[in-house]
């Protein structure tokens, strides 16, 4: 089995939105896009077709396997994780942004950053979420700050009880 081929600017499907639409050449791009009257616009995502496996939201040159570009004033939401799996009434959810590292053949996993739930969520008052600091160390995620929603930082603990609190 191998790779989809598209012609030198194929349509597939034919719904106005979107549309994906690419070239059959190595080093061709694949976009989704909006059209109008057939033609694209509006490109939303764009797959690099270098090779080298990059993606671009908002951009038709990514240079990294991630690029995210926006060209809006003001402050704007560029990445949304989330985790509703638990419900209201659950407490244990959270989210992680995980660097990973390998050794060439085998990810171990690595330092993150940690976003999870202080209480249960049945209430606007009881809301409230937490921001980590793991590192890795021999071959486990350890946490070694925590931010609560309080505005208390944690070195070396989990529940710091002071705006700065440094474990022994």
């Amino acid at each position: 089995a191998g790779a989809p081929l598209f012609s030198a600017n194929p349509i597939i499907g034919t719904v106005t939105t979107p549309t994906i639409y690419g070239g059959s050449a190595v080093g061709s791009t694949l976009t989704l896009a909006g059209t109008s009257n057939g033609a694209p616009v509006n490109a939303h995502v764009i797959l690099n077709g270098t090779g080298q496996g990059n993606v671009g939201i908002g951009t038709t040159g990514p240079a990294s396997p991630l690029a995210v570009r926006r060209d809006t004033d003001g402050t704007q939401t560029m990445l949304r994780l989330a985790n509703i799996a638990g419900g209201a009434a659950s407490t244990n959810e959270s989210i992680e942004q995980i660097f990973s590292l390998g050794d060439g053949t085998t990810d171990f996993g690595g330092p993150r950053f940690t976003a999870g739930k202080e209480g249960d969520f049945t209430s606007a008052a009881n809301r409230d979420a937490y921001l980590s600091l793991s590192t890795f160390q021999n071959d486990s995620a350890l946490e070694v700050m925590r931010l609560t929603s309080d505005g208390n930082v944690g070195i070396g603990i989990t529940a710091p009880t002071a705006l700065l609190h440094i474990a022994a």
